[in-house]
């Protein structure tokens, strides 16, 4: 996988409670594309995204310059930000190069082919991930066949996650309406 990842995660009930999420933070690693033509062309589409709206940008160097935000523009500023993290249905290429790109990883082509940042599944808030794996099909909820990451520890450092099937979505590929 072209990726280098790392996890936050509580790992304490109090921890747990105080916050909820985990912070799983993937970086696409472009030189691990073995495919020469598929690597540089994923570098060019990516030379011309930024996922940061043009106005969080601006709250950004006025925080930096100012040293802080009023109560508005801080407002604004999670306003602007949570467009980082907003799904696109419309791909910024054409399906070809999707599937190209999809062909050599499905990762690679969700992290290159839309404007903003992949957001890769939703995990259950739980220290039990193994509990919740079994609970989920009682509830409905159609699981990853497998838990990934490491088998289960006595200590709980290495992470080990599940999550529900992911829902395909509609895309709109570039040129398409």
């Amino acid at each position: 996988m072209p990726v280098h990842s790392t996890a936050f995660r509580p790992i304490e009930d109090a921890a747990l409670c105080r916050n909820p999420f985990r912070i799983f933070t993937s970086l696409l690693r472009l030189e691990l594309i073995e495919n020469v033509a598929l690597r540089e062309r994923a570098a060019e589409i990516l030379s011309h995204r930024n996922i940061f709206t043009p106005r969080c940008l601006e709250l950004i160097d006025l925080h930096e310059s100012e040293g802080h935000f009023t109560d508005a523009q801080a407002h604004e500023f999670v306003h602007e930000a949570l467009e980082t993290f907003r799904w696109h249905r419309h791909a910024t290429v054409d399906q070809e190069t999707y599937l190209a790109l999809s062909n050599e990883h499905r990762l690679i082509a969700d992290v290159v082919c839309f404007p903003g940042c992949h957001i890769n599944h939703l995990t259950p808030r739980t220290l039990d991930i193994d509990r919740v794996q079994e609970l989920m099909p009682k509830y409905g909820i159609e699981p990853k066949i497998l838990i990934e990451g490491p088998p289960r520890r006595e200590v709980p450092v290495l992470l080990r996650q599940t999550s529900f099937k992911a829902l395909e979505e509609p895309v709109l590929f570039a040129g398409e309406t």
